[in-house]
């Protein structure tokens, strides 16, 4: 090759790397995410530019519904009775119920809910299994996995008996969650008549930009009264566990006023997924009047990579800040961002009562390894935080000062803060906290309480590990 081509050639590369690197800084994002990039593309040049391609692009000027569609959703006329009036919000949080409703259309403040816990897998699936058979109208399902296993084609032939029935099905499903799906699962249901979507499907050439913006909510709402949120997703191993324990997770079914908020999550997220393939206006099934609801106040929070806020991780920092007396959470991983982990850490210094539950095993060993890398200052802070042995906790809740609970899909990761489409129920109840708090209190049961003094004593190679890993948790 002549020399005049070589040099031409590095000259050019040199140029693409540079230009990507103005661009990452140009993109005003967090110093510590511009910094990791940077690093990347200088001292890893190639394998900086493919990541970079594939997990860096920045999404908040992307709309993802235009303005019309979503005009259609929002609105749609929701019964005034449904939605409960600023001056009855609960005192202590309506400045977090104000700036939730303000960040996202679906968060009003919904009243006339009951509520009920599922902490496992077949817990969720035989009540879902009994709503769906008894549904009269419409179901509506959205799931980031919904595998093609022994439960997934069991769930996929009710649907399909359903449809026959003449109940209108829409099932939207993540394309990356579901990668390893046969085609012809999905098939045979839209050959039944249900309507299915995949959600930012994966393909050449727009996978460089789709592939790390995912959708990772799970919810389900059944004849516009019933609706469920929270962690779990459509596969075997929620029942039946993993080769190394038990799969431990958790749901809630709601009954009432709440559900709105979660089709209107579902709706937006459909128009999206449809692509302008219909026209038709969205309209939200009403509840039934003679179903039996309680008093339990409910708002509906998503969040997503797109927009300028990060609404749940917003609302969580204002909610954690007015912590008075406890604060417990428990998740599947727990790479925290920067802002999140002083609140935390602070809430524990003004001393609150501050506990943490984490798996002491995980699904994705490299997301663990900088997980483990946070445990340190948050013992030295003074949070409580235990190591649950039984198997895999998967669970996403929050419970806080008897009165405020929160389920849904969102880690208290990176990840679900800033680059997944997320759902979270927040509660605002006494009542619900206590039974979240018993929750929380026995998954501890069966954790092992981490303390500095051994924690110091990892070995070197494997906090060496963790730190350098933790390099890469702004982009994880």
């Amino acid at each position: 090759m002549p020399e005049w081509l070589v040099i031409g050639i590095e000259i050019t590369y040199a140029l693409v790397i540079a230009s990507v690197a103005l661009a990452v800084i140009l993109g005003n994002r967090s110093v510590p995410k511009t910094l990791t990039w940077v690093l990347i593309l200088i001292f890893l040049p190639i394998i900086g530019l493919l990541l970079y391609l594939f997990l860096g692009q920045d999404n908040r000027k992307i709309k993802l519904i235009g303005k019309r569609a979503l005009k259609r959703i929002v609105d749609n006329p929701i019964p005034s009775n449904a939605k409960i009036d600023k001056e009855h919000y609960p005192e202590k949080y309506s400045t977090v119920i104000n700036l939730m409703a303000s960040l996202s259309p679906q968060a009003s403040l919904f009243g006339n809910n009951s509520v009920q816990f599922e902490c496992s897998g077949k817990e969720f699936i035989l009540s879902l299994l009994k709503d769906i058979s008894s549904a009269k109208s419409i179901i509506h399902i959205q799931f980031y996995i919904f595998l093609d296993d022994s439960i997934g084609t069991f769930i996929k032939d009710i649907l399909i008996d359903k449809a026959k029935e003449g109940v209108k099905i829409k099932l939207l499903y993540d394309s990356v969650g579901c990668w390893n799906v046969k085609r012809n699962f999905f098939a045979q249901m839209q050959n039944a008549g249900i309507e299915v979507e995949s959600y930012l499907p994966v393909r050449h050439p727009q996978i460089a930009r789709r592939v790390n913006y995912r959708n990772h909510r799970k919810l389900i709402v059944i004849d516009g009264h019933t609706g469920y949120v929270g962690g779990m997703n459509i596969a075997d191993r929620y029942i039946r566990g993993l080769k190394w324990g038990i799969w431990r997770d958790t749901n809630i079914r709601i009954e009432g006023d709440g559900v709105y908020g979660l089709e209107m999550s579902f709706l937006t997220d459909w128009y999206f997924a449809m692509q302008g393939k219909t026209g038709k206006a969205a309209k939200f099934p009403l509840i039934a009047p003679t179903r039996t609801t309680g008093n339990v106040k409910i708002q509906i929070a998503t969040t997503g990579p797109v927009g300028q806020w990060r609404e749940i991780m917003q609302g969580y920092l204002h909610l954690f800040s007015q912590c008075k007396e406890y604060l417990y959470l428990e998740t599947p991983y727990f790479i925290p961002t920067e802002s999140v982990r002083h609140v935390i850490c602070n809430v524990a210094l003004s001393g609150c009562d501050v506990r943490l539950i984490i798996p002491e095993r995980c699904d994705t060993r490299f997301v663990h390894a900088v997980s483990q890398s946070y445990i340190q200052e948050f013992l030295d802070a003074g949070v409580k935080v235990y190591s649950y042995k039984p198997g895999f906790l998967h669970s996403k809740l929050i419970v806080m000062d008897n009165d405020f609970t929160s389920i849904g899909s969102t880690n208290i990761d990176c990840r679900s803060f800033e680059n997944n489409f997320e759902i979270g129920a927040f509660m605002y109840d006494a009542n619900i906290a206590e039974q979240a708090k018993k929750i929380f209190l026995e998954d501890q049961s069966h954790s092992e309480r981490l303390y500095t003094h051994h924690w110091k004593k990892r070995s070197r190679r494997r906090k060496f590990k963790e730190s350098l890993l933790r390099l890469l948790s702004p982009l994880l």
